[in-house]
């Protein structure tokens, strides 16, 4: 398997001008409840999170014009259509969340809870004690933490071991916080930056593909988006470089593919100016990007995420906004982003994720309305593009296979059919749309083949990959365990 290659910019915008124009669906989506009584609903997690098959919402509440903020809280996914949830308290003390990551810190096979509070000053994290619905226990990483924003789970130093990397806004800062596997003293804090003000979201992703988790962060001071290149070592050396300046109060963080070619892309909104753009990498050694603006018009716009919501092989991206509290997709069709408000009433809306809640094949939207105290989801029944079927194709000419095994640790098999000599790309993605790994393009003969995938360095969780070859598309879900 070789990492993907860089293409032909021209070449990739027909291709998509012709796949946006010939498959092209219309996106439609049904609202259901979830909880409408959560007052100051700022950030979730869609995750696992009891182990039982189905995603559940690990969720935060900050203070709302009227109401104080009622902590940390999960709801379970008890399944029907529409699916019933229950909610479930984790810790009501914990007040002014500001975000939610989910991962498993001490190594015992169950997912922990790591929050930070912007009142309280600190980032802290729950163990799980097996039994969810019943007890979490409290553990503090960081205190005195000026304004904690945000605090993301990964394994920095490639370790085995789960680390925090957390950003303040006052002064600005962004530290990573070691997992020392010592109960006593679970955390070596190192800081990697000190003058970043305003700093407010972070993603943890290897930006340059080298096999270590890097840094990129957002500062609404500093009207800043920048990234800290892991140059490994030990302890782990950081560089930090540039992606774009003068982007006025920066906020929400999401980094995607957005053009498909291979390079990790950064999509980033302003509350300040209600504006969704992003960055498409040229070349990251040179820190040459080029900036693209989406929309001026989402109201104190907060979260931006990507995904490929109507199935026609590209990304669209769905916003969500404060005032007067919006939720906007922008569908990606040849080469130009048509507007639809799903729901102009999220008075507060903030909190936002993409993901397969329902786990039909396509994606879904998770928001929550921090004023009002609702958390919705919005089910995608668009319909199946015909680019992207393969019950469509006939399988005589050609054929994308189910991976076999599935579920898979940690490798599973591929197995395709050309009728004809035919450029094959065959893309893994997760599920928010980032490319993992990709075939890069390269002629096959006629016939069945068989591609090996080696989920080694992945975690476990829910994978698409989609096959081309020709004009024909399939995608297809997996299932990493471990």
């Amino acid at each position: 398997m070789k990492r993907i290659q860089s293409r032909s910019i021209v070449s990739l915008t027909v291709l998509m001008v012709f796949m946006d124009l010939l498959f092209s669906q219309e996106l439609t989506f049904v609202q259901h409840p979830i909880d409408l009584q959560f007052p100051g609903i700022q950030c979730i997690k869609v995750v696992d999170l009891d182990q039982d098959g189905d995603l559940d919402i690990v969720g935060g509440s900050e203070i709302t014009p009227t109401s104080a903020s009622i902590g940390l809280a999960w709801w379970r996914n008890d399944g029907g259509n529409p699916i019933v949830w229950t909610r479930f308290t984790i810790d009501r003390s914990f007040i002014h969340v500001m975000s939610v990551d989910v991962a498993d810190i001490d190594g015992d096979s169950y997912l922990d809870i790591v929050a930070t509070s912007w009142q309280l000053h600190e980032v802290a994290w729950w163990k799980n004690s097996a039994y969810p619905t019943l007890s979490w226990s409290k553990n503090s990483i960081l205190t005195g933490f000026s304004n904690a924003h945000d605090a993301q789970c990964a394994d920095i130093n490639a370790d085995g071991r789960i680390d925090i990397v957390a950003a303040n806004s006052t002064p600005g800062s962004i530290k990573v916080c070691y997992n020392t596997g010592i109960a006593s003293s679970r955390w070596n804090t190192v800081s990697v930056a000190e003058a970043f003000a305003g700093a407010k979201s972070l993603v943890l992703i290897d930006l340059d593909k080298d096999g270590d988790k890097d840094i990129v962060a957002t500062a609404d001071q500093a009207n800043e988006i920048a990234w800290w290149e892991n140059q490994s070592g030990n302890p782990v050396t950081w560089k930090k470089r540039g992606i774009a300046s003068g982007f006025i109060g920066v906020a929400g963080l999401d980094v995607v593919d957005i053009n498909l070619d291979g390079k990790h892309d950064v999509l980033c909104s302003s509350w300040k100016t209600h504006t969704v753009a992003y960055w498409i990498c040229n070349d990251l050694q040179k820190d040459s990007w080029t900036t693209t603006i989406v929309s001026t018009q989402v109201g104190y716009a907060a979260n931006p995420h990507a995904a490929d919501l109507d199935r026609d092989g590209d990304l669209d991206i769905v916003s969500i906004g404060v005032s007067p509290g919006e939720l906007v997709v922008f569908e990606q069709a040849a080469s130009t982003w048509n507007r639809k408000t799903l729901a102009g009433n999220l008075s507060g809306g903030c909190a936002l994720a993409l993901t397969d809640l329902d786990q039909d094949g396509d994606q879904d939207i998770v928001a929550g309305a921090a004023f009002i105290g609702t958390l919705s989801w919005w089910e995608n029944r668009t319909p199946m593009s015909t680019g992207i079927d393969s019950s469509i194709s006939s399988p005589v000419q050609f054929q994308l296979m189910q991976n076999y095994p599935n579920p898979f640790n940690p490798t599973t098999r591929i197995r395709f059919f050309l009728a004809e000599k035919s450029f094959v790309r065959l893309a893994f993605f997760d599920l928010s749309g980032k490319v993992l790994w990709s075939l890069a393009d390269r002629e096959y003969l006629p016939g069945n083949h068989t591609v090996l995938f080696d989920g080694s360095n992945l975690s476990c969780g829910v994978y698409l990959y989609r096959f081309q070859a020709g004009k024909y598309f399939a995608t297809r879900k997996m299932t990493l365990l471990k």
